[in-house]
């Protein structure tokens, strides 16, 4: 019996269901705004959208290259990974290095030759929201690309979707 199909539905309900947080955003934040005197968190609305926010902006910058990633070596190597590495359980980060989104956003404009772009930091309210990889690489051996060749590939896509535009 084929089994191919019935992977592809999980995989795709478990996708739907990450990405549902960003569709239910909107439930949350209202609460987060909520004064706390009302039983809300008592943010700002820019602290309560901020989540929101670099969500989809990871999310949206990390799409090019995990797609040119599986478009190179597709799903096998997750594959490979964990039959090669039975014992592997439990939540692993994988990761490049830490990086700020200032910095993040810093590097991606020189890339793409943005001289006129000036990106101001922003030191409130601070969230280190760093993701360590070492834990997977010590496990697995496997190193993520680095931002710089990671930011150099989505600018070149950029670029050539731009020249693709009549």
């Amino acid at each position: 019996m084929n089994r191919k199909g019935w992977i592809v539905t999980v995989a795709g309900v478990g996708l739907n269901l990450a990405l549902g947080i960003l569709y239910a955003w909107s439930v949350f934040s209202k609460q987060l705004a909520e004064d706390v005197a009302k039983g809300g968190f008592g943010w700002t609305k820019t602290q309560a959208t901020l989540p929101y926010t670099v969500a989809i902006a990871c999310f949206a910058l990390m799409m090019v290259p995990a797609g040119r990633l599986q478009d190179k070596i597709g799903p096998r190597l997750v594959g490979r990974l964990l039959s090669q590495h039975p014992a592997l359980e439990g939540l692993y980060h994988v990761a490049a290095e830490p990086i700020d989104k200032h910095e993040l956003l810093t590097r991606l404009a020189r890339e793409l030759g943005r001289d006129d772009l000036t990106i101001a930091p922003v030191d409130e309210p601070f969230c280190d929201r760093s993701l360590d990889g070492s834990a997977f690489a010590a496990a697995t051996g496997y190193r993520a690309p680095s931002w710089d060749e990671m930011l150099r590939e989505l600018a070149q896509e950029i670029r050539a979707r731009r020249d693709e535009r009549p």
